[in-house]
């Protein structure tokens, strides 16, 4: 089963409120830290499921508050293990549900973070050799007896992603 832990750094006086504002969704982990004088730091541990839901919870009650922020972080594994909960059985005579219904999807914010981290276009690198345009000799240079190094360079290298 696909978790997330979410980090929400708030307030103390706001973080108290927190778990009454998810305390209908079903979380597996929820503690509490204090950071500093006036800040906390909570901590929950949920199903990829429940994630944009408390997102936008969270994001309703707290985004205008100073010190607000949240840290979305997969969960490769947890101890002791996560049960998943089992559907009843169907009888014979039910129709199946759709396989889509339980299709497992990622967050709007993990999908805009993977995007904005993929929009990189292009890069601008410019390096300068010999700035000071003096003779020498490279040691390793096969004719460094018959001809010194070039003098001053400069290069200005555009590169595009595609």
């Amino acid at each position: 089963m696909p978790l997330r832990l979410l980090e929400v750094s708030l307030p103390e006086s706001d973080a108290k409120n927190v778990r009454e504002l998810i305390a209908e969704d079903s979380i597996y982990g929820f503690w509490r830290e204090k950071q500093g004088e006036n800040q906390s730091l909570v901590k929950m541990l949920l199903s990829v499921e429940q994630t944009e839901r408390v997102l936008d919870l969270l994001e309703q009650k707290y985004a205008g508050l100073e010190g607000f922020r949240v840290v979305v972080l997969p969960v490769e594994a947890t101890i002791p293990r996560i049960e998943e909960e089992k559907a009843p059985e169907k009888k014979e005579d039910q129709k199946a549900e759709p396989a889509a219904k339980h299709m497992m999807r990622i967050s709007r914010e993990e999908l805009y973070s993977d995007i904005v981290d993929s929009t990189k276009l292009n890069s601008i690198f410019v390096g300068i050799d010999n700035m000071t345009n003096s003779a020498y000799r490279d040691h390793l240079s096969r004719v460094k007896s018959i001809m010194p190094e070039p003098g001053r360079n400069v290069r200005l290298l555009y590169r595009a992603y595609f």
